[in-house]
């Protein structure tokens, strides 16, 4: 896509809406763009760096995305609007979350409340982060066990080949014992929902 090239808040939506991931992908550079800014300065003005600025229109461009994916989905506003919107009802809630001051600065901007829907995915999404975040913290063997265990589908007995276990006891008991760990590091989270 060139500098001047220009879409459509429809052409946009069209855009984002394809199969195709190089066209998905000019709409979302047009977004970044002509969003960007304003979402930082909405963020780093109400107690936020710019690395919080730059998660808040990274979740917000999946919110779009899962968005327009829905079947009869219309932008019924600007795609600024929208944008700033989500962005917007993101920064609050990560502002609650942390017990960081929740008032957020009034712009000339219209404000479009968050749906139930898009609380549900920005809820899964850091369910999800904050999961992978604690796995992260795991040994690369239980990392690997539990991966192989719950993602891939691997028996037992085919992780304690692949891990060099005696049997497949040893490797159901490294899983337990893995499991556990993730589980408690999870539990005593305050920002996991139980």
């Amino acid at each position: 896509m060139s500098k001047q090239s220009k879409y459509t808040d429809a052409e946009l939506l069209e855009r984002i809406q394809s199969s195709k991931t190089h066209i998905q992908d000019e709409a979302f550079g047009q977004l970044y763009k002509q969003h960007y800014k304003s979402i930082i300065a909405m963020v780093t003005k109400n107690n936020g760096s710019l690395d919080d600025a730059g998660d808040v229109f990274q979740d917000t461009l999946i919110v779009l995305h899962k968005n327009t994916q829905k079947e009869g989905f219309s932008l019924s506003c600007k795609m600024g609007t929208y944008l700033y919107s989500i962005a917007r009802n993101i920064w609050l809630k990560k502002l609650k979350k942390n017990s960081r001051l929740v008032s957020i600065s009034e712009t000339e901007k219209e404000f479009i409340p968050i749906s139930d829907d898009n609380t549900k995915i920005l809820d899964k999404m850091e369910e999800r982060n904050l999961l992978f975040s604690y796995l992260q913290k795991l040994g690369e063997d239980c990392r690997k066990v539990l991966r192989f265990f719950y993602f891939d589908g691997m028996r037992l007995d085919e992780i304690a080949t692949q891990m060099g276990y005696n049997s497949a006891e040893v490797a159901k008991n490294k899983k337990f014992r893995c499991f556990q760990a993730l589980k408690k590091s999870l539990l005593m989270d305050k920002n996991f929902d139980r």
